[in-house]
């Protein structure tokens, strides 16, 4: 019999799960019933027959109970499963009642609801089988609930479909309006309140959408006798712009005090440029990008030209400084009065012809020109190693070599350096580079050559110092030249006559 019942389900692989399930049902229903035709069997043939009767039904009851085993095993679990998957369909009934209670009318969640409508059943249909008497009370709440949640979701599209039909007999009344731009406006706010609204069942969205779409475009082919005129305003826009294009790319065109005069002009120009109305779409970001372009150039070129204004002063500092130098070696040297006051009115005269000053500069300057009339010999020592210090000090910050005969000085400051910085953690900075500038005009005296020696060496560690970041001025832009501005879309904000219904909305 248990070869019979293997050969049986061998015809049960290949098939789908639940027609496999249910074949092997079949088989086993099959099996348990060919033993019972045998006992009936057993029960006829065996009437009247009294020898070793016993033994026979013994071995036959047995065979019969090993046939049977395997049946047995198969419908108590499957008695188990039905069991289970009831109790795995109350437990869904319960997570049901609990949602449908969490769904209040002030705060049900609509796209949550439609998905437990659309996944509870293949849940629900999942746990199968289950006995039939008990499983028809659980069907019917099963059914009640679902129907109860169908039935809120549908009202829900009902008003939501309600309110398209607002919308559609609203742009229906606006074929009749004379304004052209009101009536467009109007579209404009009404398909906004369109996609505002939740969407319902495909099918009766797609036949609204059709319906208000149809209409929009109505009102929007009322506008295209407005055409001509429209195109004449992005005209004139376009022109507008091309000029402040221009004359910000002529600005920058320029160099000195021309170029920082023009250059103040940049809050009016992009105050201007935005102020215009809508452009050519297909050259509103070109022209938008060209703006761009020519302010940034405008920046990068008054950033050069105060780069070099400053230069240009540190490098009047400087000569100052050589001024004042050679008034104090004069009067260090006890040189005649005559010189020492021709040295003076010189350095005096060459002061107050330097019209910008870096930061201290000129206090600096008016420090070392009212200390240079009192200048001793040790004074001039003491000068000579400020100086030579002041170049360590560049040289070490622009990772330079120091001359051989300044090397023991500069193991000392180091060694003063370190000591000043033990317990920081690191080495303190030397200074700005501005602030070591300052120091050096204010040092004392020394001979001309030592101090023209020494200021090359100055001026090639100054050389090497590391370029400033660029500052951006009051009236850059938030981004680059190339960064995208919304707002010179402004050709969206207002729809084209004679298009589809559908806008291009206002990017800010």
């Amino acid at each position: 019999m248990n070869a019979g019942f293997d050969d049986e389900c061998q015809s049960c692989y290949g098939i789908g799960r639940q027609r496999r399930n249910r074949r092997r049902f079949d088989c086993r229903l099959l099996v348990a019933d060919r033993i019972k035709s045998l006992q009936r069997e057993w029960r006829t043939i065996s009437q009247g027959i009294v020898s070793d009767a016993g033994e026979d039904w013994e071995r036959f009851h047995q065979a019969s109970q090993a046939a049977y085993q395997p049946c047995r095993e198969y419908f108590d679990a499957q008695a188990a499963l039905r069991k289970e998957n009831l109790n795995e369909r109350r437990v869904l009934l319960e997570r049901l009642a609990a949602f449908e209670k969490a769904q209040t009318d002030e705060a049900t969640d609509w796209p949550l609801l439609a998905r437990v409508l659309r996944e509870a059943p293949q849940e629900w249909r999942g746990y199968f089988p289950v006995d039939r008497e008990a499983g028809r009370a659980a069907q019917g709440e099963f059914d009640a609930a679902m129907a109860r949640l169908q039935a809120r979701l549908d009202a829900w599209h009902e008003r939501n479909a309600e309110h398209k039909r607002s919308l559609i007999k609203r742009a229906g009344h606006l074929l009749t309006l004379e304004d052209g731009r009101e009536a467009i406006d109007a579209v404009k706010r009404l398909q906004s309140l369109w996609k505002e609204t939740t969407a319902g069942p495909r099918e009766l969205d797609q036949r609204l959408w059709n319906e208000f779409r149809e209409l929009c475009d109505g009102v929007y082919k009322k506008r295209q006798q407005a055409f001509v005129e429209y195109t004449a305003a992005l005209e004139a826009n376009k022109a507008q712009a091309v000029a402040l294009c221009e004359e910000a790319e002529g600005v920058a065109g320029l160099s000195g005090a021309a170029l920082l005069e023009g250059s103040a002009k940049n809050p009016d120009w992009r105050s201007a440029f935005e102020a215009l109305g809508e452009m050519p779409r297909t050259e509103a970001s070109g022209l938008r990008s060209r703006f761009e372009r020519a302010l940034d150039l405008c920046e990068a070129r008054v950033a050069e030209q105060r780069e070099r204004d400053e230069e240009q002063s540190f490098a009047n500092l400087f000569e100052a400084g050589r001024h004042v130098q050679s008034y104090g070696w004069a009067v260090a040297q006890n040189a005649d009065a005559s010189e020492r006051e021709t040295l003076k009115r010189a350095a005096e005269a060459f002061i107050a012809s330097i019209p910008h000053w870096p930061k201290g500069g000129l206090q600096a300057v008016g420090d070392a020109l009212a200390t240079a009339g009192s200048v001793a010999g040790a004074d001039i020592e003491a000068s000579e190693k400020a100086l030579r210090t002041l170049c360590i000090r560049c040289e070490i910050q622009s990772e330079s070599a120091t001359p051989a005969e300044d090397e023991a000085l500069r193991r000392e400051y180091q060694v003063q350096r370190l000591m000043r910085g033990m317990g920081q953690g690191s080495h303190a900075d030397e200074g700005h580079w501005d602030s070591i500038a300052l120091e050096w005009i204010r040092s004392g005296a020394v001979a001309p050559a030592t101090y023209e020696n020494l200021r090359a060496r100055f001026m090639r560690c100054r050389a090497k110092r590391p370029a400033p970041a660029p500052q951006r001025t009051p009236f850059s832009p938030r981004g680059g030249a190339d960064d995208h501005d919304p707002r010179n879309d402004r050709a969206g904000a207002k729809r084209r006559p004679g298009r589809e219904g559908s806008t291009r909305a206002s990017a800010r």
